[in-house]
Protein backbone atom coordinates (compact mmCIF):
# COMPACT_ATOMS: atom_id res chain seq x y z
CA UNK A 1 0.00 0.00 0.00
CA UNK A 2 1.09 3.59 -0.39
CA UNK A 3 0.22 6.89 0.81
CA UNK A 4 2.04 10.12 1.95
CA UNK A 5 5.15 10.48 4.20
CA UNK A 6 5.06 13.42 6.41
CA UNK A 7 8.15 14.85 4.41
CA UNK A 8 5.93 15.09 1.94
CA UNK A 9 7.61 11.77 -0.05
CA UNK A 10 5.39 8.92 -1.42
CA UNK A 11 6.70 5.73 -0.32
CA UNK A 12 6.00 2.54 0.39
CA UNK A 13 5.42 0.87 3.75
CA UNK A 14 6.63 -2.29 4.87
CA UNK A 15 5.07 -3.94 7.56
CA UNK A 16 6.70 -6.60 9.71
CA UNK A 17 5.89 -7.86 13.33
CA UNK A 18 8.17 -7.66 15.51
CA UNK A 19 8.17 -9.08 19.33
CA UNK A 20 4.51 -9.42 18.97
CA UNK A 21 3.52 -5.42 17.60
CA UNK A 22 3.01 -4.20 14.32
CA UNK A 23 6.04 -2.13 13.25
CA UNK A 24 5.87 -0.11 10.06
CA UNK A 25 9.06 1.46 8.07
CA UNK A 26 9.19 3.47 5.89
CA UNK A 27 11.22 2.10 2.20
CA UNK A 28 11.49 5.58 0.58
CA UNK A 29 12.77 6.32 -2.80
CA UNK A 30 15.45 8.30 -1.86
CA UNK A 31 19.19 8.47 -0.63
CA UNK A 32 18.10 7.02 2.76
CA UNK A 33 17.39 3.15 1.47
CA UNK A 34 20.63 1.86 3.50
CA UNK A 35 19.77 3.42 6.61
CA UNK A 36 15.94 1.93 6.48
CA UNK A 37 17.55 -1.05 5.60
CA UNK A 38 19.97 -1.40 7.81
CA UNK A 39 17.23 -0.51 10.95
CA UNK A 40 15.33 -3.10 9.73
CA UNK A 41 17.82 -5.66 9.84
CA UNK A 42 18.84 -4.65 13.64
CA UNK A 43 15.01 -4.78 14.41
CA UNK A 44 14.55 -8.39 12.94
CA UNK A 45 17.82 -9.62 14.62
CA UNK A 46 18.64 -7.23 17.61
CA UNK A 47 21.54 -10.12 18.39
CA UNK A 48 23.32 -9.09 15.52
CA UNK A 49 25.26 -5.29 16.24
CA UNK A 50 27.27 -2.80 14.64
CA UNK A 51 29.14 -6.03 13.50
CA UNK A 52 26.40 -6.79 10.58
CA UNK A 53 27.13 -2.98 9.27
CA UNK A 54 30.70 -3.04 9.09
CA UNK A 55 32.15 -2.53 5.16
CA UNK A 56 32.93 -6.22 5.39
CA UNK A 57 29.72 -7.43 5.93
CA UNK A 58 27.83 -5.82 2.85
CA UNK A 59 30.24 -6.60 0.12
CA UNK A 60 33.20 -4.63 0.73
CA UNK A 61 35.22 -8.16 2.67
CA UNK A 62 38.60 -8.35 1.73
CA UNK A 63 39.30 -11.36 -1.07
CA UNK A 64 41.21 -14.87 -0.08
CA UNK A 65 44.33 -13.59 -2.87
CA UNK A 66 44.54 -10.58 -0.75
CA UNK A 67 44.12 -11.61 2.69
CA UNK A 68 47.31 -14.22 1.35
CA UNK A 69 49.11 -11.59 -0.25
CA UNK A 70 49.06 -9.25 3.09
CA UNK A 71 50.23 -12.54 5.15
CA UNK A 72 53.52 -13.52 2.84
CA UNK A 73 54.00 -9.36 2.93
CA UNK A 74 53.74 -9.32 6.81
CA UNK A 75 56.42 -12.90 6.61
CA UNK A 76 58.44 -11.51 3.95
CA UNK A 77 58.94 -8.23 5.92
CA UNK A 78 59.86 -10.00 9.46
CA UNK A 79 62.47 -12.26 7.45
CA UNK A 80 63.83 -8.53 5.85
CA UNK A 81 63.97 -6.98 8.82
CA UNK A 82 66.28 -10.32 10.64
CA UNK A 83 68.70 -9.75 7.50
CA UNK A 84 68.62 -6.15 7.72
CA UNK A 85 70.11 -6.59 11.49
CA UNK A 86 72.25 -9.21 10.56
CA UNK A 87 73.54 -7.67 8.18
CA UNK A 88 73.85 -4.17 10.08
CA UNK A 89 75.88 -6.14 12.76
CA UNK A 90 78.03 -7.50 9.73
CA UNK A 91 78.58 -4.53 8.28
CA UNK A 92 79.54 -2.42 12.00
CA UNK A 93 81.44 -5.60 13.23
CA UNK A 94 83.93 -5.53 9.94
CA UNK A 95 84.34 -1.55 10.86
CA UNK A 96 84.71 -2.20 14.45
CA UNK A 97 87.57 -5.25 13.83
CA UNK A 98 89.24 -3.25 11.20
CA UNK A 99 89.88 -0.21 13.68
CA UNK A 100 90.68 -2.64 16.59
CA UNK A 101 93.64 -4.53 14.62
CA UNK A 102 95.00 -0.97 13.17
CA UNK A 103 95.04 0.60 16.82
CA UNK A 104 96.02 -2.47 18.74
CA UNK A 105 98.44 -4.72 16.13
CA UNK A 106 99.95 -2.03 14.06
CA UNK A 107 100.28 1.24 16.17
CA UNK A 108 99.67 0.99 19.69
CA UNK A 109 101.02 -2.94 20.21
CA UNK A 110 104.54 -1.86 21.27
CA UNK A 111 102.91 -0.30 24.64
CA UNK A 112 100.74 -3.53 25.56
CA UNK A 113 103.86 -5.36 24.96
CA UNK A 114 105.99 -2.96 27.11
CA UNK A 115 103.68 -2.60 30.09
CA UNK A 116 102.76 -6.07 30.70
CA UNK A 117 106.71 -6.82 30.24
CA UNK A 118 107.32 -4.20 33.39
CA UNK A 119 104.36 -6.55 35.44
CA UNK A 120 106.56 -9.59 34.69
CA UNK A 121 103.44 -10.47 32.51
CA UNK A 122 103.95 -12.09 28.94
CA UNK A 123 101.05 -9.82 26.66
CA UNK A 124 98.59 -12.57 25.54
CA UNK A 125 98.83 -12.62 21.50
CA UNK A 126 97.89 -15.99 20.96
CA UNK A 127 95.28 -16.83 18.07
CA UNK A 128 92.81 -17.34 20.53
CA UNK A 129 92.70 -14.67 21.57
CA UNK A 130 92.91 -12.93 18.50
CA UNK A 131 89.96 -15.10 17.88
CA UNK A 132 88.00 -13.32 21.06
CA UNK A 133 89.09 -10.51 19.92
CA UNK A 134 87.36 -10.95 16.88
CA UNK A 135 84.06 -11.80 18.71
CA UNK A 136 84.16 -9.20 21.27
CA UNK A 137 84.15 -6.86 18.05
CA UNK A 138 81.01 -8.20 16.59
CA UNK A 139 78.90 -8.63 20.08
CA UNK A 140 79.88 -5.23 20.56
CA UNK A 141 78.82 -4.51 16.75
CA UNK A 142 75.15 -5.97 17.81
CA UNK A 143 74.73 -3.86 20.85
CA UNK A 144 75.88 -0.87 18.86
CA UNK A 145 72.82 -1.60 16.30
CA UNK A 146 70.35 -2.58 18.75
CA UNK A 147 71.31 0.87 20.45
CA UNK A 148 71.46 2.94 17.18
CA UNK A 149 67.71 1.36 15.79
CA UNK A 150 65.71 3.89 18.53
CA UNK A 151 68.40 6.78 19.40
CA UNK A 152 69.51 9.85 17.57
CA UNK A 153 73.41 9.40 16.30
CA UNK A 154 74.53 11.75 19.14
CA UNK A 155 73.36 9.71 22.02
CA UNK A 156 73.39 6.59 20.52
CA UNK A 157 77.63 7.06 19.80
CA UNK A 158 77.97 8.57 23.80
CA UNK A 159 76.13 5.51 24.85
CA UNK A 160 78.06 2.86 22.99
CA UNK A 161 81.49 4.68 23.72
CA UNK A 162 80.72 4.60 27.22
CA UNK A 163 79.25 1.05 27.49
CA UNK A 164 82.14 -0.70 24.82
CA UNK A 165 85.41 1.67 26.04
CA UNK A 166 85.47 4.07 29.03
CA UNK A 167 83.92 0.88 31.25
CA UNK A 168 86.66 -1.56 29.78
CA UNK A 169 89.27 1.03 30.66
CA UNK A 170 88.34 1.44 33.81
CA UNK A 171 88.14 -2.76 34.55
CA UNK A 172 91.43 -3.08 33.27
CA UNK A 173 92.45 0.38 34.87
CA UNK A 174 91.27 -1.29 38.13
CA UNK A 175 93.62 -4.38 37.25
CA UNK A 176 96.92 -2.14 36.70
CA UNK A 177 96.86 -3.75 32.89
CA UNK A 178 95.88 -0.70 31.34
CA UNK A 179 99.06 1.59 29.58
CA UNK A 180 97.83 4.82 29.94
CA UNK A 181 99.98 6.34 26.91
CA UNK A 182 97.57 4.59 24.86
CA UNK A 183 94.72 6.99 25.80
CA UNK A 184 96.17 10.01 23.62
CA UNK A 185 95.58 7.68 20.69
CA UNK A 186 92.97 5.50 21.98
CA UNK A 187 89.88 7.75 22.89
CA UNK A 188 89.76 9.75 19.76
CA UNK A 189 89.99 7.16 17.68
CA UNK A 190 87.45 4.76 19.48
CA UNK A 191 85.31 7.76 19.50
CA UNK A 192 85.39 7.67 15.16
CA UNK A 193 85.43 3.69 15.42
CA UNK A 194 82.13 4.10 17.72
CA UNK A 195 81.00 6.67 15.68
CA UNK A 196 80.72 4.82 12.39
CA UNK A 197 79.27 1.77 13.10
CA UNK A 198 76.26 3.89 14.38
CA UNK A 199 76.06 5.23 11.05
CA UNK A 200 76.45 2.07 9.10
CA UNK A 201 73.53 0.82 11.46
CA UNK A 202 71.16 3.73 11.35
CA UNK A 203 72.02 3.79 7.03
CA UNK A 204 71.06 0.33 6.49
CA UNK A 205 68.24 0.73 8.98
CA UNK A 206 66.86 4.00 7.20
CA UNK A 207 67.26 2.11 3.35
CA UNK A 208 64.83 -0.63 5.24
CA UNK A 209 62.58 1.34 6.27
CA UNK A 210 62.61 3.56 2.63
CA UNK A 211 62.30 0.08 1.00
CA UNK A 212 59.58 -0.90 3.33
CA UNK A 213 57.19 1.49 2.98
CA UNK A 214 57.71 1.29 -1.15
CA UNK A 215 56.74 -2.14 -0.86
CA UNK A 216 53.37 -1.05 1.45
CA UNK A 217 52.31 1.78 -0.90
CA UNK A 218 52.57 -1.60 -4.01
CA UNK A 219 50.27 -3.89 -1.69
CA UNK A 220 46.74 -2.04 -1.57
CA UNK A 221 44.42 -3.21 0.93
CA UNK A 222 42.28 -5.09 -0.89
CA UNK A 223 44.78 -6.76 -3.63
Amino acid sequence: MTCRHPTGLRGTFVVEVVTGRATVYSYLRSASFERTQSHLERRLNPARTTRSLRPSAIGHRPSAIGRRTSAVHSVSTEVYNVRKLVLATLAAGIWVNVNEFLRNELLLKRVWVDKFDSLGLLFPAEPENGALWVLWSFIFAACIVAVARNSTFVSATALSWVFGFVLMWIVIGNLDVLPLRILPFAIPWSVVEVAGAVFIAQRINRRHRDSVRRSVRGVGPGA
